[in-house]
Order: C-alpha cells, then sequence, then structure tokens
C-alpha cells in the first residue's frame, strides 16, 4: 500500500508545490506568506524533489533528496541530474532529458538506477513535470523521486524464489499444485500437465475437477476445508490414457506470517502399483496364514548357536506344535528337535542361505505338550536383488503317519521276504519231485512199450493167420486196445515233455471216420457188457 501512495502523493505533491513556488528559480522573486510555506513543504517533505533548468542542471533540490543521495545541497545544484545516474545509464538518461525539455518525449513515470555517494546503487521510481512561464515556454523539468531500492530487491527476490519453485516443482517427479483462498487452482507443475493430459489453462482456475473420479470431488474438497494442518486422503485421478488411476493427495494450508489463510499447495503421487502390490501381499499373506503345509520365515544367518532365529511362523505351524507365535518368535526351529532326529539335515538347515539351492530333510519334532511327530522340511533360501541372504522360507509336512506307514511296510516286506525265501524253498523242491516223476514215467513208458510192442507185434502175426470170423474181430479189437494203450503211454510221455517244458506240436492229418469207428468198438464192448447197445451214424460227407 505504501508503494502505491508514495507515487501518487509525489505526483500531486509535486503539482501543488509547482503551482504555489511559480516558475521562477529562487533569487528571481522574493518568497513570503504562502509562497514562504510552499517553500517549507518543498523541502521538508519526505518525497525527493528536485528542478532542472534547460540544460539539464538541476537548481533547486530539497532535504530529502541531499539525505538519500548523501550530498549536501550545494553539492548537488549546479550539477547535470544525468551524473548522478549510474554510468551505464548516464547517456541513456541524458538524452531522454534532452528530449523532454525539446518537447520531443512524452512524460511518464519510469524507474532509474541512481548512485549515492558512498557507491551504492538505488532504484528510484521518477515521476516529472515540465515547468513552464506564463507564455509556456519550457523552463525545466521538476522530478519527484520514490525509493523503491527495497521494494524492486523483495520483488526480485520474490521472482527468484518464484522461480526457483517453479523449477524445483516441474522437475519433481510427482503431480503439485497450488490454489488460492477461493479454491481456485493458480499453478500446476509439467509432471502434471503430462499426466493428465491437460493444458495449463485447461488445469487452472477450476480444471482439477475435470480429472477426478466422480465418486473422489467430495475428498478434494474436505482436503481444502483443513485450513490449519496438513491432510492426506486416497482417490482416483484421470490419466491422458482415460484410466483412472489411484493416488494419494497430500494439502498442506498456506498462510500468511499474520496467520492469514491464502490457499493450498498440495503433491499427488499415482500409488496404483503400490496398492496393487498391497492387494497381492494380502492375498499372499492369507495364503500363507491359511495353508494347511507349516511355514517359518528364519533370519537369513544365525545369530547363536542353535541356528536361524524365527521372524515369522503361520497359523498351520503353530498348530502343529502347539507353540504360539510368541514363544517361538526369536527362538530357532532347532530347540523343537527331538529325539531321533537327523541331525546331519538339521545342521545344514542351520545356515541354508549359504547353499543357494533348496534343502530337504525329515526330523522329529517336539510339541509343547511333549509329543513328536515326524516333520518333513523343505528349506528356501531367498536373496536380494544384489546375491545377499534376505531370508529363509521353511516348508513343515506332518509325515507322522507316512513314516508309520513306511515302518509297516518295511516290517511287512521283511516278513514277505521270509514268505519267499520258503516259497522258493517250496519251489525248488516241487520242480525236483516234478523232474523225479517226469524221469519216472519216461522211464515207466519205456518199460510198458516194449511188451505192449511186442503183443502188438503178435496181434499182427495171428490177424495174417486165418481166423474165422469172430476169431478175426476179436483179434483186430484187441490190436485197437493196444494201440490205444500205446497213445496213451505216448500221452504220459508228452505230459513229462510238458512239464519239461520240451514238448513240440505236430500239424498231421487222420481219417476222422476211421478214428470214430475204433472208439466206438473199444467203448462197445463195455457198453455190451452191461447190456447196451452202442450205434454211431455218421455223414456221409465225412
Amino acid at each position: 500500500m505504501i508503494t502505491l501512495v508514495a507515487p501518487i502523493l509525489a505526483v500531486f505533491l509535486a503539482g501543488a508545490i509547482g503551482y504555489a513556488l511559480g516558475t521562477g528559480w529562487p533569487g528571481k522573486r522574493r518568497l513570503d506568506g504562502p509562497d514562504r510555506r510552499f517553500q517549507n513543504l518543498f523541502d521538508e517533505t519526505a518525497i525527493c524533489y528536485h528542478d532542472i533548468d534547460t540544460c539539464g542542471v538541476i537548481r533547486r533540490v530539497n532535504r530529502a533528496e541531499c539525505e538519500l543521495l548523501g550530498y549536501n545541497r550545494e553539492e548537488l545544484i549546479g550539477t547535470p541530474v544525468w551524473k548522478l545516474v549510474a554510468p551505464e545509464s548516464r547517456r541513456i538518461s541524458e538524452e531522454a532529458v534532452r528530449r523532454k525539455l525539446a518537447g520531443r518525449q512524452v512524460m511518464a513515470p519510469f524507474l532509474r538506477d541512481y548512485v549515492t555517494r558512498d557507491g551504492r546503487k538505488l532504484v528510484l521510481e521518477i515521476h516529472e513535470n515540465l515547468l513552464r512561464d506564463e507564455s509556456g515556454t519550457i523552463l525545466g523539468i521538476r522530478s519527484a523521486l520514490v525509493d523503491i531500492t527495497e521494494k524492486k530487491r523483495v520483488q526480485e527476490e520474490l521472482r527468484e524464489s518464484r522461480e526457483r519453485f517453479v523449477n524445483m516443482a516441474n522437475s519433481a517427479p510427482v503431480l503439485l499444485w497450488v490454489c488460492d483462498a477461493e479454491d481456485r487452482c493458480t499453478f500446476v507443475n509439467n509432471r502434471w500437465l503430462e499426466f493428465t493430459g491437460q493444458t495449463a489453462t485447461e488445469a487452472l482456475g477450476s480444471g482439477i475437477r475435470t480429472v477426478l473420479h466422480p465418486d473422489d470431488v467430495a475428498l478434494l474438497a474436505k482436503v481444502r476445508q483443513e485450513r490449519t494442518a496438513p491432510s492426506q486422503v486416497e482417490g482416483r485421478l484421470l490419466r491422458r490414457d482415460g484410466q483412472y488411476r489411484w493416488c494419494v493427495c497430500t494439502a498442506v494450508p498456506r498462510c500468511t506470517a499474520s496467520g492469514e489463510y491464502v490457499g493450498h499447495i498440495g503433491s499427488i503421487i499415482d500409488i496404483t502399483e503400490r496398492r496393487e502390490s498391497q492387494d497381492r501381499l494380502k492375498l499372499l499373506e492369507s495364503v500363507v496364514v491359511k495353508a494347511n503345509e507349516g511355514i517359518l520365515i528364519l533370519d537369513p544367518e544365525p545369530h547363536s548357536a542353535e541356528g536361524p532365529a524365527i521372524r515369522y511362523a503361520n497359523e498351520a505351524f503353530c498348530r502343529m506344535t502347539g507353540y504360539t507365535p510368541e514363544e517361538i518368535f526369536g527362538r530357532s526351529p532347532a530347540y523343537l528337535l527331538g529325539e531321533g532326529s537327523h541331525r546331519a539335515a538339521s545342521e545344514d538347515a542351520r545356515s541354508p542361505a549359504d547353499a543357494g539351492t533348496l534343502e530337504s530333510s525329515e526330523v522329529v519334532y517336539r510339541r509343547k505338550d511333549g509329543s513328536v511327530f515326524w516333520a518333513a522340511l523343505d528349506t528356501i533360501p531367498v536373496r536380494t536383488d544384489g546375491g545377499l541372504p534376505s531370508h529363509t522360507i521353511v516348508y513343515i509336512r506332518d509325515v507322522s503317519e507316512r513314516v508309520r506307514t513306511e515302518h509297516e511296510i518295511q516290517k511287512y516286506t521283511g516278513e514277505l521276504a521270509g514268505k519267499n525265501i520258503e516259497l522258493e524253498h517250496a519251489l525248488r523242491a516241487a520242480r525236483e519231485a516234478t523232474e523225479l516223476k517226469s524221469r519216472f514215467l519216461a522211464n515207466m513208458s519205456h518199460e510198458v512199450r516194449t511188451p505192449m510192442n511186442g503183443i502188438v507185434g503178435m496181434i499182427d502175426l495171428l490177424l495174417d493167420t486165418p481166423l474165422a470170423a469172430e476169431q478175426h474181430e476179436y483179434a483186430q479189437t484187441v490190436k485197437h486196445s493196444a494201440d490205444a494203450l500205446l497213445v496213451i503211454i505216448n500221452d504220459i510221455l508228452d505230459l513229462s515233455r510238458i512239464e519239461a517244458g520240451k514238448l513240440e506240436l505236430e500239424h498231421v492229418s487222420f481219417p476222422l471216420r476211421g478214428t470214430i469207428s475204433e472208439c466206438v468198438s473199444l467203448i462197445g464192448l463195455k457198453a455190451a457188457g452191461k447190456g447196451l447197445e452202442m450205434n454211431c451214424s455218421l455223414d456221409t460227407s465225412l
């Protein structure tokens, strides 16, 4: 407000003092009465004034300007005004003064760098009026000077601060926004424009609302209503590809030094992947917690002689052992080992991360109530991306029933092996007996065959002698019976060959009609002895 009033006051006073003093220089006319009072006003006002003649030389200067520049009045009067300007601007200042005195340049406020007596540079805002006589002839220029050095410094600092803020905001990997007290967006960074696809014009004002999910607009309003402390909410923001992304918005109220609320500054971070990862972790956690297998997570390295400490145990492991998580956290699984455990396997499990591969073993674990059970362990070391041990996962299954079954199978296997040995002995004995029987049958068949060959030979001789018809029939029957007996003897020999595995089948032709007739003749005698008559009728095609 002061910087605005000072130039206006300077212009007003310049006109008033000029009117009161007239156009003459001191010494040209005598000042008394009201003129003297206005002369005192010129000298005593806090605003700097000086008058220059048509040559640009200072003819009148007040005390405020002398104090500002560090000169006394006598040093300034008679000095060309541009000599007080910074060296780099003197030529420009001189030319401007001459154009104004010649009436060739419009009088308008401007800024000029002045140099004080001790070398300090000041930025002055200058307001000028032409001095004219009664005929309108230009006599000089009256200038009012306002020191705005501090204002310019503050403005420059603000400009630099804003540039730094804009540069930092535009290089930030997150979305940044600023709104005023009326909830209008006044700034968004480049990341915002890249993410949403909006232009700066579209985003400013109320443009932020257009990229919020309709269900989340109220959340942003809630954030901005908090004007005393930072607040944070999660909502969905429309990305330039048309996909709504989950984001976390953090808003911080902006207040002046006096505590007046002037708006909010906020940041937005895309947390879609993080939420998805959290959802996957929750899913995995539920799988681990509710798994039927016991699961342990161990430290990568042992911290004691027992081995790596337990960092996590799921519900299934606690059910298996009867311990609560608090009772086993920080302990090593080795203290659960019972009698008969595979010590070599447990030793390997103490530092499984060293191996870098899956380790499987079976051990006996002792429950909290003192009972034991067999457990199958699958130990898997997990490493970081850099290859360093991170933790170790141990999967535990209660295999007591399987172990008992295996023990029973081993017992039955031993008993079966004994039975097999007995059977092998019995089979060997049976084979020996079968072989003896076969030899006996072979010998007996040979012994029987010899007299039978004699009988058959004699019957053949008998049949060659003159016989009555009935005698011939009887002799023929005897021959058939002898032949049948030889067949039986041959069958016995075939049986011996079968048992010895040496039988060979032959494909031979035989007279079906004659074979049937011989069978009927052999059987017909027994039938006749029982008072039966046996007949056989054969088809003529046979």
